[in-house]
Parts: structure tokens; sequence; C-alpha cells
């Protein structure tokens, strides 16, 4: 009963070895995006970017600014991503203010609600691109 003890204890401290090792290099992951998302600098511009609300009402248009080397078709999937399953966002009315920053590496979304009188709302997340597609790294949210 004892060796059967041990082994699942080193079996247990092994998986929790590894899962901090993943969250650490999560961390560096984003600290390494947040930094390379700061230096980018290019070509600015905005696009109309549908985003669901859910299954029976229309999609939501929102203007997206874009900065960088960024793909249009990318900057529309990546404000989908932060956007489409933001609940606040969802019930929100106000425009928002959206903005995309990012190249073929990494990329960042910001999402305002504008309202600064105690509803202030404010989202971001940074994303990688990996094997043909944009993962989530990790994000923020400010709420006042």
């Amino acid at each position: 009963m004892r060796a059967a003890t041990v082994i699942a204890i080193l079996a247990l401290a092994s998986l929790s070895a590894e899962a901090q090792e993943a969250v650490t290099d999560r961390a560096a992951l984003y600290r390494t995006a947040l930094d390379h998302i700061t230096k980018i600098k290019g070509p600015s511009s905005s696009i109309i970017v549908d985003i669901p609300i859910d299954s029976a009402s229309e999609p939501r248009k929102q203007r997206v600014g874009v900065r960088g080397h960024v793909s249009l078709a990318a900057a529309t999937e990546l404000a989908r991503l932060q956007l489409a399953s933001n609940k606040r966002y969802r019930v929100d009315t106000r425009e928002w203010k959206v903005e995309v920053i990012g190249d073929a590496e990494f990329a960042g979304v910001r999402a305002d609600n504008q309202c600064r009188d105690f509803c202030l709302y404010l989202t971001s997340g940074a994303y990688s691109f990996d094997r043909g597609k944009w993962t989530f790294i990790n994000g923020e949210v400010l709420v006042e």
C-alpha cells in the first residue's frame, strides 16, 4: 500500500511541476507578445466588422481600427475572437472603440466601451499566430 501511495504522490508532483512550467511559459509568451506589439508601427486603416451577437440577432457592425502589417481578414478574425464571446459587448448598445495592432506573428486587440460615468469597461487580448491560426495568449479587463 505504501509503494502505491508514494507512486501516486510522485505522479501528482510531476503533473504539478508540468502545470507550473506551462503557466511560466505562457506568462513569458504573453510578455514577449506585449513587448512585440508595442513596437509595431506601420500603416493604419479602419474596417467595418460584423460581430455575431447570437443566433437570433443580426450581427452587430463594429468599426475596427487596424495598425501594423496585419491583413484585414486577420483583423476581422481577431476582432470577432475578442468581442463575440464578450457578454458585456453583446448587451451594450453603445459604440465601442476597437483597435487591432499586429503583424504576422503577434497581435493585440483592445476594446473600449467609451463610457466614463461609472460604467467603464475595457478589455484587451494578446494573440499569437501559430500553425495557420490565431491563438489567445492572455488578456486583461478593466472595469470601473
